[in-house]
């Protein structure tokens, strides 16, 4: 009997803890649920896992969009690491509303709402809540692309912004990535983007000291994006010993980061700016 009394003495603590632990972790959920409910009434919870909380107007839309990130994060962090870090194992948010307009009253008017430039479909990442917010017209490839920047933020646990060229261009270049098949920029890709610079050369200068953010998707933004992801596929299939060695370098340089990508990969202006120029158009 004094066993078994002892025995709860010790235990009793622990079941406590746990459950507390467990109240705390709902009592999370609804909370975000309420907060998303504030802002879209037809919010619904469509998944509470231990890698994600989806929330959507449709609870099935949710659990599809929710399973499929989870499973991209992974695969990004496992295969990608080096380039993207291997991100959170901590539980993230993805709330999809019904209205796209609701993104950006969730968000806050002084939010930087991704892709603007590129037309109606705009996403959002916010590395402070470890959470990506999605209009209901998204589709895999914005949700691809809002992951990547999610990833980036979690390898310096959001002390870092990493330069516009390089955030943006690394998330277009894995929005399109469908494992097990490997990521790549094919020919149809770079005539495309031939096609949208209207036939002009890269200029890869105006682009790397391009550091504000606000001003790289309001300026020239189609043209940034673009120029963005050629830069990055080649110095992924060609300099990606070098890329990375940046990536690292950025995390602790927050200033002269031309000089910086200079000195690590090269003239933008000699050599390397005409062989992206080549790689463009093959």
């Amino acid at each position: 009997m004094r066993l078994l009394l002892k025995a709860l003495v010790v235990l009793a603590p622990i079941g406590i803890l746990v459950f507390g632990l467990q109240l705390c972790t709902q009592n999370a959920v609804e909370r975000w649920l309420m907060r998303v409910r504030a802002v879209d009434e037809l919010a619904t919870l469509g998944l509470d896992l231990p890698g994600v909380i989806a929330i959507a107007p449709d609870a099935a839309q949710a659990q599809e969009a929710g399973e499929f990130a989870v499973d991209f994060r992974a695969s990004l962090a496992d295969n990608f690491s080096d380039l993207l870090g291997r991100g959170s194992n901590q539980r993230f948010i993805l709330v999809i509303f019904s209205a796209p307009e609701m993104v950006r009253e969730y968000a806050g008017r002084k939010a930087i709402i991704d892709r603007k430039a590129l037309g109606g479909v705009v996403g959002y990442t916010d590395p402070t809540k470890n959470a990506v917010f999605l209009p209901p017209e998204a589709d895999f490839i914005t949700l691809r692309h809002e992951i990547v920047h999610l990833l980036m933020a979690q390898a310096t646990e959001g002390r870092v912004r990493f330069s516009p060229w390089l955030n943006e261009g690394l998330a277009q270049f894995f929005e399109r990535y469908n494992p097990p098949a490997p990521p790549s920029f094919p020919p149809a890709s770079r005539a495309l983007v031939r096609t949208m610079l209207g036939g002009q050369p890269l200029d890869l200068m105006r682009l790397l000291k391009l550091q504000n953010y606000n001003q790289f998707l309001r300026e020239s933004g189609q043209r940034n994006y673009f120029e963005a992801q050629v830069l990055i596929s080649y110095l992924i299939e060609h300099r990606r010993d070098a890329l990375i060695e940046y990536i690292d370098a950025e995390k602790t340089h927050l200033s002269s980061r031309y000089g910086l990508f200079v000195e690590i990969v090269g003239d933008p202006l000699g050599k390397l700016g005409r062989d992206v120029q080549a790689y463009l158009d093959e």
